[in-house]
């Protein structure tokens, strides 16, 4: 392990050595207080006083302070002298890693023409670096490929909040990363709802090709290489404006996304630090709530930015201690360690970790390495001078993981919450759909229980006039060019009867016509087989069938946390508006297994207490329908629609679904499936298809 102690190191070692924070605190000891270069006339040394200032305006960086950090940066930027020689080589070479760094700083503000200019002066300066010209040239060629982004990027315009406020939202995780639901999209005059990895690990916001299609982006070509946190090689396919991003009461301007070259099967996309230190806190807590934009506490960093966000750490065992310096990623489910971590855990052997007693104190909380595993990457020699990448299977040991990007600090456990958050009242105008603008409702959470077990229970006598329908559900299919254009389409007519207690849907047509008499024939065998069937099934078997199915349906209310937001009129009646996430756990039951799938949004009718509209957007990774398409987390929506007869029986009006997925492995398949209900009409027990 490195000993570096800032007492006795220069402020270059510890910078190129990532010691952030002793690095602040041998900045902070420093006496010097120039804000500019000194000048030779004046006595002082010119290139003492701008290396002080590019090491306080790195460190300023590297915590949160932005406003000086940019004047300090500036001021290093502008010093360099005007050729380069041996005694002036370290001064033109800061002066450089300023501009580099001011890009950054513009860039996480998401000023992106400024982090444009800054980017091009880095890159034309860098021939000036060192004093051989090949090497400094086959430099600067080899930072030419980023060009294309800044370009792109610079004609945006900058990055806004005009809206903010404090926000408990619900998520849910993929192998422990929290994924949130956003909504975006101003010009088109609809918002789309897409899910979102939280991701410290990453300097950009990133979206899948298929989800920035699905949304309609505009991307500006801009392939570029990228470095995954496994060291994994990859390219950008462009950059992409979502010109608004909502999450709670949250509004973002303008906000720039990296398109991949390929899928992401996890998730369509990533919130990476542009994002989150607009947010400025975040917090996710063992009861699946997330909550952002609470009060920030003054209090001692733990965190450092630089290229990413940084932390320090103790690794511990009975005989000794070490201090390590991680990188924090909450985009993975693994901690990854670097050759000089590595040497000091000595075996990575569960039950060998477990009996020396490793822990890694980390965020105020003590870890068991054992817990967590930590992984050997390939890498040889140190990565940008860490000890290792920390994933959640060390943060998310205990709950709540707050981080706070205000002042620079990340917490684990409830040992080192913040206060209570004080709501921030947001500055949404009229036209905003936040959940801010519903009417306000009370119910305690054992009547929201109550209330949502009534609305779908079908053991309740309530539902018999629905149980009494028969209806026509005209069902159509339409496959759709990337542009939301139809290439075809074909229709199905159903008939949907009651059964002995149970739906069952018999077809009647295809494509606008009626089947032919031999399909009308088989159609009618098909319903009498299942008519003698269901009428023959014993009644002990046919308890233990519903019982299961009650069963499954019950799973349902233990998979989600339910929120209630407000009040909302559906169809000019007042009904509840609910938002559901899959609750914290492994899925256990069939309920549970569909349930923790998808993120919905469900309205119940305030008299009738019936469900009167839903909505769902899938969270997981699916496979749907008899086709066998896989759709990956985000490319599915439901929407369906009830209306009310005048004997207070609910049934489906109209049902929309919406798929972005690849057909087997072959192209993306862009699907609508629409399904209008029609011709309510009272269940007579001898209606047949053919006579």
């Amino acid at each position: 392990m490195r000993d570096v102690h800032a007492a006795d190191a220069s402020f270059d070692s510890l910078y190129e050595a990532n010691q952030w924070f002793h690095l602040r605190d041998a900045v902070r000891r420093n006496n010097t207080s120039a804000t500019e270069p000194a000048r030779p006339e004046t006595g002082g040394d010119p290139a003492a006083a701008s290396a002080t200032i590019f090491y306080r305006g790195m460190v300023e960086l590297a915590f949160h302070d932005w406003e000086n950090s940019e004047r300090d940066l500036r001021a290093a930027a502008d010093s360099a002298p005007k050729t380069v020689t041996v005694e002036t080589v370290d001064q033109v070479s800061q002066s450089v890693l300023a501009m580099e760094a001011l890009s950054d700083l513009y860039a996480l503000n998401g000023r992106y023409k400024e982090s444009g200019e800054q980017f091009d002066r880095f890159v034309q300066s860098v021939s000036k670096l060192s004093l051989n010209g090949k090497i400094a040239q086959d430099a600067a060629r080899s930072l030419k490929s980023y060009r294309a982004l800044y370009a792109a990027l610079a004609r945006y315009p900058d990055q806004s909040v005009p809206e903010h406020g404090y926000s408990r939202l619900p998520y849910s995780t993929s192998a422990g990363r929290p994924i949130i639901r956003v909504t975006m999209g101003r010009n088109t005059g609809a918002m789309m709802a897409s899910a979102m990895m939280l991701d410290t690990g990453s300097s950009a916001n990133f979206i899948n090709p298929s989800e920035a299609k699905r949304l309609g982006l505009n991307v500006l070509s801009a392939p570029i290489p990228l470095d995954a946190y496994d060291g994994a090689k990859e390219k950008t396919k462009g950059v992409a404006l979502i010109d608004e991003l909502t999450i709670g009461n949250f509004r973002l301007h303008n906000v720039a996304f990296f398109v991949l070259s390929e899928d992401d099967d996890d998730v369509p996309g990533l919130l990476g630090l542009p994002t989150l230190f607009a947010l400025g806190t975040v917090r996710w807590n063992a009861d699946g709530t997330l909550e952002i934009g609470f009060p920030s506490q003054p209090s001692e960093p733990n965190l450092a930015y630089h290229d990413g966000v940084l932390t320090e750490g103790v690794l511990r065992d009975e005989a000794s201690s070490h201090a390590l310096t991680l990188s924090v990623d909450t985009g993975t489910d693994e901690t990854l360690v670097y050759p000089s971590f590595a040497k000091v855990i000595g075996q990575i052997d569960r039950e060998a970790i477990a009996k020396r007693g490793l822990t890694l104190r980390v965020a105020g909380f003590d870890a068991p390495l054992a817990a967590g595993m930590p992984v050997l990457t390939a890498r040889s020699g140190d990565f940008e001078g860490l000890d290792g990448s920390l994933g959640l299977d060390i943060l998310g040991q205990s709950s709540p993981v707050t981080f706070d990007f205000i002042n620079m600090r990340v917490t684990v456990g409830a040992g080192n919450l913040p206060a209570e958050p004080t709501i921030v009242s947001s500055t949404a105008g009229p036209d905003s759909k936040l959940d801010t603008q519903l009417a306000p409702a009370n119910l305690t959470d054992a009547e929201l229980s109550d209330l949502l077990k009534q609305s779908v229970d079908e053991g309740n006598l309530d539902f018999e006039p629905s149980r009494d329908y028969v209806y026509t559900d005209d069902q159509e299919t339409r496959f759709l060019d990337a542009k939301g254009n139809v290439i075809k389409s074909n229709t199905e007519a159903h008939e949907s009867i009651a059964l002995y207690g149970e739906r069952y849907q018999r077809l009647t047509g295809k494509d606008g016509k009626p089947l032919p008499a031999k399909e009308q024939r088989a159609e009618q065998e098909k319903l009498d087989k299942e008519t003698r069937k269901r009428q023959q099934e014993p009644a002990d078997v046919k308890a233990k069938r519903l019982a299961q199915v009650r069963q499954c349906d019950a799973e349902v209310f233990t998979a989600l946390h339910f929120r209630l937001l407000g009040m909302e009129d559906v169809d000019g009646r007042p009904a509840y508006k609910v938002e559901s996430d899959p609750s914290p756990g492994e899925s256990t039951g069939c309920g549970q297994k569909v349930a923790k799938l998808f993120h919905l949004s469900i309205w119940i009718d305030q008299a009738d207490k019936k469900l009167a509209k839903w909505e769902g957007d899938n969270i997981a990774p699916i496979t749907w329908g008899g086709i066998l398409i896989r759709v990956p987390a985000g490319a599915m929506h439901i929407a369906e629609d009830m209306t009310r007869r005048e004997d207070r029986a609910w049934l489906p009006a109209h049902l929309h679904v919406r798929i972005d997925a690849k057909l087997l492995l072959l192209k993306t398949a862009h699907i609508e499936v629409v399904s209008t209900y029609s011709d309510y009409r009272k269940f007579q027990a001898d209606s047949r298809i053919v006579e």
